[in-house]
């Protein structure tokens, strides 16, 4: 997406909210996730840091039972996108960006009684035990001080009974532990396992009760289904004394307790958001790089991931001029040093060699395969400059411009990387690669050597064009021959001529093409 679009979005997404009603819920609410699945993380942060701006903080504060819920229509918004929200992988970072930039906006006002606000605040969202200790939890890491110290409070306060309640009869149902999804349970019960563990805070609970609350756990999650149902991210917390046997061909990655799998780091493509969430900074340093896509799990990497993680850089080359932190499952803050937030572009060679060196393995020739997904597409010179860089940092043009001169599901995006070779071929020159040549033997004079007529001595190129012509899209691929007439006109009709025999099928697009160039 392009920086406009988003910004459109996100105002749209404003517009929304503010005019939300009983009447428009369902289709603002539909539309509202449209505009959040197309234009990404940006819309996603901006979406509940304005649905907090809507909240009636101070109602809350005095009297949580005098609010009306069913007619306080963004409440309602509220409480139905907490169940997904507090599964995202990158729940910590959207909820506590929201409250933060509330507080510091002075649109949200903290209760000056202990632990008031909190405790109100999470029964005006009817959050479940379970699902008020992760809320909680995430609040920790705010920016704000006063916010930490409440967050501790009522952690000191509710995670003794939380504890007591599990160990009892139905206490799995009682807490609302059934219904977390797995990564949500895996991370409480890790954020659980790492308060209680630390020395500076006393204890505030038994080695007995806890050891109960993972025997509890263990009978929800018995070893023996580990991994029929994704469970398999919380063997190492609830069996750790086990010794694992991991099938080396799996893709389950389990090098630690905080490890998440690969698989759940990779679905909807969350840590190509997550990444662009981090800005810039992101590729300040191969160590930093690296260090980061170990600690969101990710030591195997997928040729797709990878793909649209170059398609976002490529997207974002400028404009990103925030960057978030971010919190892996434990709630550790794992943005990289602001003193290297200065950055105005990714460092794709970074980016690269850090994939190597995490990857050795790597087929780069596959990752180019994968570009061929509807998020990617180029839009401008700088564009250009990144992808070719990372690819010629990764591999030789002639290992992959055949996959170039292909069929593509994403025509336009094919397209569009055609289209910026052609018009700044100094930065890639189709001439300058393996290709049938257009034959020029009967040509009276020599050509000029310049990359600009060279790039049309490719025939793969002009049969590609063609070829995309057939696909609907032949006004723009009428204005790239034209303007390429400009410069090899010569060179172009006699490819369009040497283009026959097992080129037949596109003889339609060429007669078109010969006729509205002429």
């Amino acid at each position: 997406m392009n920086l406009n679009a988003v910004s459109l979005a996100i105002a749209q997404i404003s517009f929304t909210l503010k005019s939300l009603s009983k009447k428009n819920f369902n289709s603002s609410t539909i539309e509202i996730a449209n505009l959040i699945s197309e234009n990404g993380f940006e819309a996603e942060r901006h979406f509940y840091r304005t649905l907090v701006t809507y909240l009636d903080l101070e109602s809350i504060e005095q009297n949580s039972s005098s609010i009306k819920r069913s007619e306080n229509i963004h409440l309602n918004y509220w409480l139905q996108e907490l169940p997904s929200l507090i599964s995202k992988s990158n729940f910590v970072t959207l909820v506590c960006y929201a409250f933060d930039t509330a507080i510091t906006q002075k649109l949200l006002k903290l209760s000056s009684r202990i632990n008031g606000f909190l405790t109100s605040l999470c029964k005006f969202f009817k959050l479940t035990r379970a699902q008020e200790l992760l809320f909680v939890f995430a609040l920790r890491n705010s920016i704000h001080v006063e916010l930490q110290q409440l967050t501790h409070e009522h952690i000191e306060q509710r995670l003794p009974d939380f504890i007591r309640i599990a160990s009892g009869d139905n206490g799995i149902n009682e807490l609302g532990l059934a219904e977390l999804s797995i990564e949500a349970v895996h991370s409480l019960v890790l954020l659980i396992q790492q308060y209680i563990s630390n020395e500076s805070i006393g204890p505030l609970t038994t080695s007995e009760d806890y050891e109960r609350f993972l025997d509890v756990l263990r009978q929800e999650y018995p070893r023996e289904r580990m991994g029929n149902n994704g469970s398999l991210i919380l063997l190492p917390l609830l069996y750790s004394s086990i010794t694992l046997s991991i099938d080396p061909s799996s893709n389950q990655l389990l090098s630690d307790s905080s490890s998440l799998s690969t698989n759940v780091w990779q679905m909807d493509d969350s840590l190509a958001d997550v990444i662009l969430e981090m800005g810039y900074s992101f590729t300040a340093c191969v160590e930093d790089c690296r260090n980061a896509l170990v600690h969101f799990g990710l030591q195997e990497l997928k040729p797709s991931t990878i793909a649209r993680m170059l398609s976002i850089m490529i997207k974002t080359h400028s404009g990103l001029t925030e960057n978030t932190h971010i919190y892996n499952s434990d709630g550790t803050d794992i943005s990289i040093n602001n003193e290297k937030n200065s950055l105005q572009t990714w460092n794709i060679d970074t980016f690269v060699l850090a994939i190597n060196d995490l990857v050795p393995t790597v087929n780069w020739k596959d990752v180019v395969q994968e570009l061929d997904h509807p998020g990617f597409f180029l839009s401008d010179r700088q564009a250009l400059v990144l992808l070719v860089t990372a690819l010629r940092r990764a591999l030789p043009v002639e290992l992959y411009i055949d996959l170039l001169y292909g069929k593509w599901n994403n025509v336009e995006g094919q397209l569009s990387w055609i289209t910026q070779a052609i018009r700044y071929p100094d930065i890639f020159c189709f001439g300058d690669h393996p290709a049938h040549p257009v034959l020029i033997d009967c040509l009276k004079h020599p050509l000029d050597d310049t990359k600009e007529i060279w790039t049309w001595r490719s025939l793969n190129l002009i049969e590609c064009l063609l070829r995309i012509a057939d696909t609907g899209l032949y006004p723009t691929v009428l204005d790239i021959f034209r303007h390429g007439i400009q410069r090899a006109g010569e060179l172009i009709f006699l490819g369009l001529l040497q283009l026959t025999g097992e080129k037949a099928d596109l003889n339609h697009s060429k007669t078109q093409l010969t006729i509205n160039i002429n």
